[in-house]
């Protein structure tokens, strides 16, 4: 995964730099090698085009914990007495509100460019060392430019040991301040923001949601480089802003909600996986988190056949063909299909892809959509075509069970490792049955795939073929016929194990090597 926020992929074919070569992958028999899918659901057309949350992600729950009562006056100011010079007769220091606050940038996966927000962080206790226990106004004043130079007002939840609050305006760097009222004094603190303070976290790229029910679900995502913790919640988008329906923070990348009161006749609902750069899977924290980046994903949730929704997962990355000079590098593209009932797609499916610069000549395929087949039945499909890959970010669409489905992933072109072609294929033992292939291993390689090629079609036609993790492998049990010159043994080498059945998420980055041989049955 990379620097944008939204991750995902799509399929293709591969061409070498002589001719088109499908190089679908799937466990399907005979020819696509496909696999399985998470039977729920991700990226079923979750958009959240620059959703907001005007607000409150974090609001409406309360983080029922220890309060840590004592928290420090991080930044708060002491709106109470303070002994200015007076000779500590008999008394201490009186108690007084403590308000701490940090910020960042917060990453919105959208089906277009990234949305980009503010982050903020508060934790306040009452003169008493204990959270508000009624919900308190808030007021959060920007730099120069910041939400058009008004201030962002909100409300800090009853009880609520820490808050976070994720604002659809752009962030701004400079200084924050926050004022609000506590204990009938009024209480401020100031923060920081530096848009490029790393780690800026981009969203996860998969969100799957499988045994939805109207009293919970589970969800499971692909994991955000450098966030430390998640959250996994339920909203319900038919108000403005949504209300949060329920939610828990973990460390992990799956989590189960149960308890909850959901219709499952509506088509309100969405699952969101917020991630953290610091650890809030917990009841409270010492101090806010600096910088205080986030990411989020949405995806709709519906209730099928299978208690869940048509999943489309991809990712990509860069494919080299070995040809007579320098490798010729295409765009790959892997994806993972799914209905509602968790089932891979019982027919074909077509999938298009549209890449960086679409709708100008001077992008990804000459601003040109790419569409692709996925087979039926098939588990996983990878697709490789003979296009120059861009960095940027791809948006992929597919019709299944009647609905649209998208997803998005960004490719780096320089993500490592990037495979060289294997820099040889030996066949031994042909017949017309089969043939035995060995190669020299390729760096950065995981697990390949050998496969028996008919290039007399265009695209040529993929006879057999299977993935293994050594550096060897046999094809049997085929029927080649002997006279014809149009054969080509092809090993593919992965960035990933596509030696299984099934992938629990795309891999990213997917990079991908080819080289083919021609076959020559005696």
């Amino acid at each position: 995964m990379k620097t944008n926020w939204v991750r995902a992929l799509a399929s293709g074919l591969i061409l070498s730099s002589m001719m088109a070569g499908c190089g679908d992958d799937a466990t399907t028999p005979p020819a696509t090698d496909a696999g399985a899918v998470d039977s729920g659901a991700v990226d079923s057309g979750a958009v959240d085009s620059g959703a907001v949350d005007s607000g409150a992600v974090d609001a409406g729950r309360a983080d029922s914990g220890p309060t840590d009562a004592g928290a420090t006056d991080a930044g708060a100011t002491d709106a109470g007495p303070t002994d200015a010079g007076a000779a500590d007769a008999g008394r201490g220091d009186a108690a007084v509100a403590a308000l701490q606050t940090s910020g960042g940038v917060s990453r919105v996966a959208t089906t277009a460019a990234p949305a980009e927000g503010t982050a903020i962080f508060l934790r306040l206790r009452t003169a008493a060392g204990a959270p508000p226990t009624g919900a308190t106004a808030v007021s959060v004043t920007g730099p120069t430019g910041w939400n058009g130079g008004m201030p962002f007002t909100f409300n800090y939840p009853a009880n609520g040991n820490f808050f976070g609050t994720y604002p659809a305006i752009a962030p701004v760097n400079g200084m924050y301040t926050v004022s609000m009222t506590v204990d009938g004094a009024p209480v401020t603190s100031s923060f920081a923001l530096n848009t490029a303070a790393t780690p800026l976290l981009d969203p996860t790229g998969t969100v799957t949601v499988t045994n939805a029910s109207a009293t919970g679900l589970t969800g499971t995502w692909a994991a955000v480089p450098n966030a430390v913790s998640y959250r996994l919640a339920v909203r319900d988008t038919s108000t403005t802003p949504p209300t949060l329906v329920g939610s828990t923070r973990v460390t992990a990348t799956t989590a189960t909600l149960s308890g909850l009161t959901l219709d499952t006749t509506r088509t309100n609902y969405d699952v969101e996986v917020l991630a953290y750069t610091t650890n809030l899977a917990m009841p409270d924290v010492a101090e806010p988190p600096s910088p205080f980046n986030v990411s989020f994903r949405r995806v709709p949730l519906t209730f099928g056949g299978g208690g869940g929704m048509a999943v489309l997962q991809s990712s990509g990355g860069v494919s080299q063909t070995a040809s007579t000079l320098t490798p010729t590098l295409g765009t790959a593209v892997f994806l993972r299909l799914r209905t509602a009932a968790g089932a891979a797609p019982t027919a074909p499916v077509t999938v298009t892809v549209t890449g960086p610069g679409a709708g100008t000549p001077l992008g990804w395929n000459g601003g040109m959509p790419f569409t692709t087949t996925y087979p039926a039945n098939g588990a996983f499909f990878g697709a490789y075509p003979a296009i120059a890959p861009a960095n940027g970010n791809y948006t992929l669409a597919a019709t299944l069970d009647g609905a649209m489905v998208n997803s998005n992933f960004t490719i780096d072109t320089a993500a490592p490792p990037q495979l060289a072609p294997t820099a040889s294929v030996t066949l031994s033992a042909i017949t017309t049955a089969g043939l035995t292939a060995t190669w020299p291993a390729v760096v950065g390689a995981v697990s390949y795939r050998l496969g028996i090629r008919d290039t007399s079609t265009t695209p040529p036609t993929l006879v057999a073929s299977t993935r293994v993790a050594t550096t060897t492998a046999s094809l049997a049990g085929l029927t080649l016929d002997r006279t014809r010159t149009t054969y080509e043994a092809e090993v593919l080498a992965y960035t990933t194990n596509l030696a299984v059945t099934d992938v629990s998420a795309p891999p990213s980055p997917f990079n991908v090597s080819f080289r083919r041989v021609p076959v020559a049955i005696p």
